[in-house]
């Protein structure tokens, strides 16, 4: 019996760094302070009921806090928001913290300047491995700088979106809207034999 290669766990982050994501504060309050966890675990998971979904390391406070308070905000950061980003992960090497602001809003401390942000109501906690995934209703949502530029994780350094060159259509027939069309559910096999054969969609021949 063959036995498997032992995993290598180092070369399974720098692959999945090669996915970009965009970066987020986890934020709540206790009766002392304001707590704060960076994050780019976070994904969205239902719109009916409104849920998301966060990762977090069982190892860190957060945990706790989120377990014993039930509720958390996600702030999304702009990209001037980097030196906090790097503060509230413990890779600031200053002895003095980058200038940053909470507000109250909706149950969970705001960050204030960033694109947005949920609040968060944790409605279960599931294993998963050397983390912990908080599953969360979504209770509040706002959105304070909707043209602003998100932070984005990338291969483990901070990265930010880059404007693109606007430049000819591969294909220009594709620009009028009579030429394509687009289908919102799902296609079921029984389809085409109940309603018959759809419409055309013109395209490039091969």
């Amino acid at each position: 019996m063959t036995s498997e290669p032992a995993f290598d766990a180092l070369a399974f982050r720098r692959t999945m760094g090669h996915l970009a994501t965009g970066v987020t504060l986890i934020t709540t309050r206790t009766a002392e302070r304001v707590h704060g966890m960076t994050a780019n675990a976070v994904t969205s998971v239902s719109l009916d009921p409104p849920l998301i979904l966060i990762c977090l390391d069982r190892r860190s406070r957060m945990v706790r806090y989120v377990e014993e308070l039930g509720r958390f905000g996600v702030n999304l950061l702009d990209e001037q928001q980097a030196p906090v980003s790097r503060y509230f992960a413990r890779s600031w090497h200053s002895p003095q913290p980058p200038a940053h602001r909470f507000e109250e809003w909706a149950g969970v401390p705001f960050l204030v300047g960033s694109l947005g942000a949920l609040s968060c109501r944790t409605t279960q906690v599931i294993e998963g491995g050397d983390h912990l995934v908080v599953m969360a209703r979504v209770a509040g949502i706002r959105v304070d700088n909707p043209t602003g530029t998100p932070l984005i994780y990338y291969r483990g350094t901070y990265a930010t979106l880059a404007e693109r060159v606007p430049g000819p259509a591969e294909y220009p027939e594709l620009l009028t809207p009579s030429h394509f069309q687009v289908y919102y559910r799902e296609w079921e096999p029984e389809d085409e034999a109940r309603q018959g054969p759809g419409p055309c969609v013109p395209g490039p021949s091969w």
